[in-house]
C-alpha cells in the first residue's frame, strides 16, 4: 500500500455528498418510470428550495447542480427537464421561479438517508482500516475516502487503497443492507454516466453510426475462457448487449475487429504454449491464459487442436481480423501520436509497443475528430490493460477516448438499450462485489510477479540457492487466485500477502524441511481424502452391482414360477383327458352287457381286453423293458410332462442348468 498527502477535510463530506446524489439519482429512476427528464427536474427543485432561488440562467443551474449534488448534466438535458417543474417559466432567457407554485417533495428526505447511509459506510471502512494498522490520520482519510468513491463508480485498481477497499467489501458480502446500498450507488453512476456521455439522451434505444470496436488480446482471452469463469461472465455480457443493439438495426452497426499486432501476439502466446507442452520452456506462475491452454496437453498438437477452437469461437461471434490500411501514409501524418519519444515517456519495452500503435490507429481512423458521443466515435479500442487506458487518457484529452473498457461499454449500451433495473439480472459489471474481488486478485497477482522477480534476482547473485528459488515458487504458485477463488474466508490472507513488505524466503534447511514437510502430509492428507471417497465410490457401486444382480436373479427365477405354473396347468388338463379317456373305456364295456346281443357283445369284449395289453406292449417296445398298464399310463403322463416342459421354458426362455447356477450364486451373495 502506498501512501500519499490526502485533500482537505471538506472534500470527504463533498464525497460522500456525491454518492447520496448517486443513490437518489437512482431512487428517482423508479419513481419517476424512468424518466430522465423527470429526474433532473426533481435535482431543480431541490436546488431550487434549498438556494431559495426566484430567477436563474441555465449557467447558473448547471453550476448549482455541480456544486450541490457534483453532477455534470448536459445544458440540453437541464433546459428539457425545467419543462417538467410547474413552477419555472422562460422570460427573456431568464427562468422565473413562482413560489406559490412550489410542490413539497421527498427529495431532501431521501437524499438526507443516502447521505446517512454513506457516513455509516464509510466510517465502518475507517473501523475496518485501523483494525489492521492502526490510527488512520486525517490525510489518508481524506485520501481513503475520495477512492472509496472512486472505486465504487469504476471499480480502479490504481488507487493507493484499493486492496484494503476490495477486502472490506468482500467481507460485507453477506450484509444484504450494505450490498443494495452499494448497487443503488452503481446504478446511479450507470444512469448518470449515460446522460453525461451522450449527446442526445431522447435518441436512446438504437445505434445507428457505424461503429468499429478494435479488441486487445486479454478481451478475446476473456471471450474464450482463458482467463478464468468471472472474465468470462464479463465478456459475454457485455457480447451480448453487443448483439442486441447490432439487431435493432439491419444494417448491424457494430463491428468487432483486432488489429494485426494482435494476431501476432495470439500466434506467439500459442507457439509458447507449444514450447511448454515440448518441454522447450516454463510455465509462468501468474499467466491464467497459458495455464488454461496448456492444462490436458500432452504433445504440440493438442495445442494446435485449441488454437483452432479458439479462431473457430472467434469467427462464429464475428470477430474479425481488421482490414489493411497504410496509417503511416503522408496523408495521415498530422493525426499521428506514435513517436519515440511517446515510447520512452510511457516505459514501452518493445512487446508493448502495440499499445502505443493502437492508440495513434484509432486517433487516425478518427481523422483526429474530437467526438463527445461514444456511439459516434466510428473507432474505439476495447481493453482491460491499466496502461492502454492511461496512455489514452493522457495522450489524447477527447471527451469519448481512444481507448475504453469492458465496464464503461456495459454501462452505455444498457443505458442505451433502456433495459433499467427491473431486470432480473444485471450485467456482471454492475456487482461491486465480483469487481472487488476482480481487483483484489489482479493485486495478488501483481504481488506474486514482484515477488518472483524479486526472489530471482536474489537467486542470481546467489544470496539463496535452488533448493530455496524452488520451494518458494511453490509457495508463491499456491497464492495465486482467481476472481472466483477469492471469498470471505480467504480474504484476510490475500490481504496480508498483498502488503506483506518482506520477501519471506526459507534461509535455513530446517524452515527448508519444515515446509516441505508440511507440503508433503497436506498431499497425503488430500491423497487419502481422494482414496476414501474412491473406497466409498468403489462400495457403493459393488452394492449396486450386487443389487442389480439379486434383482435379475429373483427376476429369473419369479419367470421359472410362472413356467411351472404354465406347465402345471396344461399337465390337469391332460390329467383330466386321461381320466375321460378311461372313464368312457369301462362306461362302453358296462353297455355292453346291457345292450348288444351275446356274439356282437363277445366281439367287442375281445377287442377291448387287447387294447390295454397292446399299449403296453408298444410301451415296452420303447422302453425294451416288459411293462404293466398302469405303468404304461404314468410313462405317458411323464412324456407327456417333459415335452409341455420344453415347449413352455422355451416360449418362457428358461435355462435349467442356468437356472442351477443362478440360484447358487443367490444363495452365495446371501450368506455373504
Amino acid at each position: 500500500m502506498r501512501w500519499r498527502r490526502g485533500r482537505s477535510k471538506m472534500s470527504i463530506s463533498f464525497e460522500i455528498k456525491n454518492l447520496a446524489s448517486l443513490v437518489t439519482f437512482r431512487q428517482l429512476y423508479d419513481d419517476g418510470k424512468n424518466d430522465i427528464y423527470f429526474i433532473v427536474s426533481q435535482f431543480v427543485e431541490a436546488i431550487i428550495v434549498n438556494s431559495s432561488l426566484y430567477s436563474f440562467s441555465i449557467t447558473e443551474l448547471s453550476r448549482e447542480i455541480k456544486r450541490q449534488f457534483g453532477f455534470n448534466i448536459p445544458d440540453y438535458v437541464i433546459q428539457s427537464s425545467l419543462k417538467r417543474v410547474d413552477c419555472v417559466t422562460k422570460k427573456n432567457h431568464q427562468f422565473i421561479v413562482d413560489a406559490n407554485k412550489l410542490s413539497a417533495c421527498k427529495f431532501n428526505e431521501q437524499f438526507q438517508g443516502a447521505f446517512e447511509k454513506n457516513n455509516i459506510l464509510v466510517g465502518e471502512l475507517y473501523d475496518f482500516f485501523e483494525e489492521r494498522y492502526g490510527t488512520i490520520s486525517e490525510e489518508n482519510k481524506n485520501l481513503l475516502t475520495e477512492e472509496f468513491c472512486s472505486f465504487l463508480l469504476n471499480g480502479s485498481s490504481e488507487n493507493n487503497f484499493s486492496d484494503i477497499i476490495s477486502a472490506f467489501i468482500i467481507e460485507r458480502e453477506d450484509n444484504l443492507e450494505i450490498v443494495n446500498h452499494i448497487r443503488a450507488i452503481k446504478e446511479g453512476a450507470v444512469l448518470y454516466t449515460g446522460i453525461n456521455s451522450s449527446s442526445n439522451i431522447s435518441e436512446r434505444g438504437s445505434w445507428k453510426v457505424p461503429l468499429t470496436i478494435y479488441v486487445e488480446i486479454e478481451i478475446l482471452f476473456h471471450l474464450a475462457g482463458y482467463n478464468g469463469e468471472v472474465f468470462k461472465k464479463l465478456a459475454d455480457d457485455l457480447f451480448s448487449l453487443i448483439s442486441e443493439m447490432n439487431s435493432k438495426s439491419i444494417k448491424r452497426p457494430i463491428k468487432i475487429r483486432y488489429f494485426e499486432e494482435v494476431m501476432d501476439e495470439i500466434e506467439k502466446f500459442f507457439k509458447k504454449a507449444e514450447n511448454i507442452v515440448a518441454g522447450k520452456e516454463i510455465l509462468s506462475i501468474d499467466n491464467y491464459a497459458m495455464n488454461t491452454i496448456v492444462k490436458g496437453c500432452k504433445k504440440a498438437s493438442d495445442v494446435i487442436e485449441k488454437k483452432s477452437t479458439f479462431f473457430s469461437m472467434l469467427k462464429a461471434k464475428g470477430i474479425l481480423q481488421a482490414d489493411p490500411y497504410d496509417y503511416y501514409s503522408d496523408n495521415n501524418y498530422e493525426y499521428n501520436l506514435e513517436s519515440l519519444e511517446s515510447i520512452q515517456r510511457y516505459g514501452l519495452t518493445e512487446d508493448k509497443i502495440r499499445y502505443i500503435q493502437h492508440i495513434n490507429y484509432v486517433n487516425i481512423l478518427r481523422q483526429g475528430e474530437d467526438i463527445n458521443d461514444l456511439k459516434r466515435c466510428k473507432h474505439v479500442i476495447l481493453t482491460e490493460v491499466g496502461k492502454i487506458l492511461y496512455i489514452s487518457s493522457d495522450i489524447s484529452h477527447q471527451k469519448v477516448p481512444l481507448a475504453i473498457n469492458m465496464g464503461m461499454l456495459t454501462n452505455r449500451l444498457w443505458f442505451d438499450l433502456n433495459k433499467g433495473f427491473g431486470a432480473r439480472e444485471f450485467p456482471s459489471n454492475f456487482d461491486i462485489i465480483l469487481k472487488s474481488k476482480i481487483v483484489l486478485s489482479s493485486l495478488l497477482t501483481e504481488t506474486v510477479s514482484e515477488k518472483y522477480e524479486q526472489a530471482y534476482r536474489e537467486f542470481k547473485s546467489e544470496k539463496i540457492n535452488m533448493e530455496q528459488m524452488e520451494d518458494f515458487i511453490l509457495r508463491l504458485r499456491e497464492e495465486v487466485k482467481k476472481p472466483e477463488d477469492i471469498n470471505q474466508d480467504s480474504v484476510e490472507n490475500v490481504l496480508e500477502f498483498i502488503t506483506e513488505k518482506e520477501l519471506n524466503i526459507y534461509q535455513s534447511e530446517k524452515e527448508r524441511l519444515d515446509f516441505t514437510v508440511k507440503k508433503r502430509e497436506e498431499e497425503i492428507d488430500e491423497y487419502k481424502k481422494i482414496l476414501k471417497e474412491k473406497e466409498s465410490d468403489i462400495a457403493l457401486n459393488e452394492e449396486l452391482l450386487i443389487k442389480e444382480r439379486k434383482e435379475k436373479l429373483q427376476s429369473y427365477i419369479c419367470t421359472k414360477e410362472s413356467a411351472d405354473n404354465e406347465i402345471k396347468k396344461r399337465m390337469t388338463r391332460f390329467d383330466i383327458l386321461l381320466k375321460i379317456c378311461g372313464t368312457i373305456y369301462y362306461l362302453g364295456i358296462i353297455a355292453l352287457f346291457f345292450f348288444l346281443d351275446a356274439p356282437r357283445k363277445n366281439y367287442f369284449l375281445g377287442v377291448l381286453a387287447v387294447l390295454p395289453p397292446a399299449i403296453s406292449g408298444i410301451i415296452a417296445l420303447i422302453t425294451n423293458k416288459p411293462i404293466g398298464f398302469l405303468e404304461g399310463v404314468q410313462f405317458i403322463k411323464q412324456n407327456r410332462k417333459k415335452k409341455i416342459e420344453r415347449k413352455v421354458y422355451k416360449m418362457f426362455d428358461i435355462d435349467l442348468n442356468k437356472l442351477q447356477n443362478i440360484q447358487s450364486e443367490l444363495n452365495k451373495m446371501n450368506r455373504n
